[in-house]
């Protein structure tokens, strides 16, 4: 991918060095930009060169001040250098979805609804491997912690990696149980990356090329609901299959990821049996298939195989 490219969309899409007063594209607009771009046969970088009219007759954009803000973003690309010069200190860079290093398996099963960018930490090579997600409660407590450790193992010894999204509790457990086992894991984070890379142990995992970071939003940005709802579809979609280890009922994030790829398909999810979680026993009820802690992950994705685990979970 052509550098000019990449840095068209980083500079209209990437959150640094934006204001409340100009705001980077959200991601159904640059998929809009990117269809209209396609379909006039122009690539981003010919943005740099676009008129006014460029923009009501290739982008279909009329309002004047919507023009200007897609011009004042583009023109802040030279400013753009010195933000990832920085960011480059702490080892972090930007992959754009025109690049074929982006998240393929997240391009592939969103669509439109993958993000114009991530920032990442690590080796992309990682992406190439294949994933478990993992998700949860953040007070996760004992038993359930001990089960975690033991499918986060079981993924381990099929060759899987493991996937999360780097919060406290269910997430964090199961990204340090497999890198001290010798595995290997991405973080999908919906804030403080920067903050993470300064912890020693992350650090060091990622120099080792056994840990991969990721985020769509900045590097510096503070928690935010809406973000970390967001980056759930992103733990699923990299996974070939998702276990929910506990998850509260009609509440919280590990909920609503749950639900929306029940309801989308994206992959195959695995939900701990816990008679005493209303969360878990709910998302059984509408098509999770429920493991114990002896599930071993062997042959997951053999539709045969899962078709007759889910029978059997019907009649259990």
């Amino acid at each position: 991918m052509d550098q000019d490219h990449e840095l068209a969309i980083i500079a209209l899409c990437s959150q640094i060095g934006t204001t409340n007063k100009l705001k980077p594209l959200e991601n159904k607009e640059w998929a809009t930009v990117a269809e209209n771009l396609i379909k006039h046969q122009k690539t981003p970088k010919d943005l740099f060169d676009f008129s006014k009219k460029d923009f009501t007759s290739i982008l279909n954009i009329f309002d004047g001040k919507e023009i200007e803000r897609y011009q004042m973003l583009l023109a802040r690309s030279t400013s753009l250098a010195f933000e990832l010069e920085n960011l480059n200190k702490y080892g972090i860079k930007i992959v754009t979805r025109a690049s074929e290093l982006y998240p393929k398996r997240i391009k592939k099963l969103l669509g439109q609804q993958s993000p114009p960018l991530f920032y990442y930490a690590g080796s992309l090579d990682l992406l190439n491997k294949k994933y478990i997600g993992f998700v949860g409660s953040r007070n996760v407590k004992e038993p359930d912690i001990k089960k975690l450790k033991n499918l986060v193992n079981h993924a381990l010894t099929h060759g899987y990696g493991i996937v999360s999204g780097g919060a406290k509790g269910v997430d964090g457990i199961a990204t340090a149980e497999s890198l001290s086992n010798g595995g290997y894991a991405v973080e999908f984070l919906a804030d403080s990356m920067i903050r993470k890379i300064k912890d020693h142990n992350y650090s060091r995992y990622i120099r080792e090329k056994k840990l991969l970071l990721l985020s769509a939003v900045k590097p510096d940005a503070g928690f935010n609901t809406g973000n970390a709802m967001q980056r759930n579809k992103y733990i699923y979609t990299q996974s070939v299959a998702t276990t929910v280890i506990k998850s509260n009922y009609n509440q919280g994030g590990t909920w609503y990821g749950a639900v929306e790829n029940l309801r989308k398909g994206w992959v195959r999810e695995f939900c701990l049996k816990n008679e005493n979680c209303l969360g878990n026993n709910e998302l059984i009820r509408r098509g999770a298939i429920p493991i114990d802690d002896n599930f071993n992950f062997s042959n997951i994705e053999n539709k045969e195989n899962i078709n007759i685990l889910k029978q059997q979970s019907f009649f259990d």
